[in-house]
């Protein structure tokens, strides 16, 4: 069972990811742009609403919804700082590992944020990893590859 993270994941192809993964029992962190307006019923309108739907569905506790809107500078930092407390103790990335990046979400304007998430996402890997190390546990260099591609 590999972790995920799928950013863009509220509709279209990602969506999709998340719900192929979910089937098949991995844990997925997805992103939103605004996961606050889940609904509060089954009654589900829009493409947005489906991810919450899985969030209700059987292997809604391997699902973690956080909100990254890619074309907002303090969206992505809040990302950053949320996926940093996953790490806690009895948390989804309690090991500091994320097996797979699916970069599902972007922008059409210059500069592209795509490479600024990847710079705030290498940095948090980087943080956990540090904190691994320190636990004499495996490093998770991927940030810091993934960076290093689009150098």
């Amino acid at each position: 069972m590999a972790i995920w993270l799928i950013v863009g994941a509220s509709r279209g192809i990602g969506l999709e990811f998340v719900t192929q993964l979910l089937g098949l029992g991995h844990i997925v962190i997805a992103t939103a742009r605004a996961p606050a307006t889940a609904p509060q019923t089954g009654n589900s309108v829009g493409s947005g609403s489906k991810l919450w739907d899985l969030a209700r569905g059987p292997n809604g506790n391997n699902l973690t919804i956080l909100e990254c809107d890619v074309s907002d500078e303090g969206s992505i930092q809040r990302f950053a700082g949320q996926v940093g407390k996953l790490g806690r103790k009895g948390a989804v990335l309690e090991k500091g590992v994320i097996d797979v990046v699916v970069l599902n979400a972007g922008v059409l304007v210059y500069p592209n944020r795509i490479s600024e998430l990847l710079v705030l996402l290498s940095i948090q890997l980087s943080y956990l990893s540090m904190k691994l190390q320190s636990s004499n546990l495996s490093q998770n260099r991927l940030g810091l590859d993934l960076l290093s591609a689009f150098g």
